[in-house]
């Protein structure tokens, strides 16, 4: 689970780039938008964009993004 501010600190551009395949998901918390595909190389990324931050998921991992996460 990665939030903006995580990202940020990760990535220092507020850029980051997430490798997996369809048996991985990653969780996005905060205000997250599907902003369609990109392509890098012979890549396929999915999108996201949180203000100025932005996740590049590989395609075909499945996404969930939810505004708050309440732990159990």
């Amino acid at each position: 689970m990665l939030d903006a501010a995580e990202i940020r600190e990760l990535a220092g551009t507020g850029r980051l780039a997430i490798l997996g395949d369809s048996t991985q998901t990653l969780h996005l918390t905060g205000a997250w938008a599907n902003r369609g595909s990109e392509t890098i190389g012979e890549a396929v990324f999915v999108r996201y964009t949180d203000g100025a931050t932005t996740v590049l998921v590989l395609s075909g991992m499945t996404v969930t993004a939810d505004a708050t996460f309440v732990a159990p």
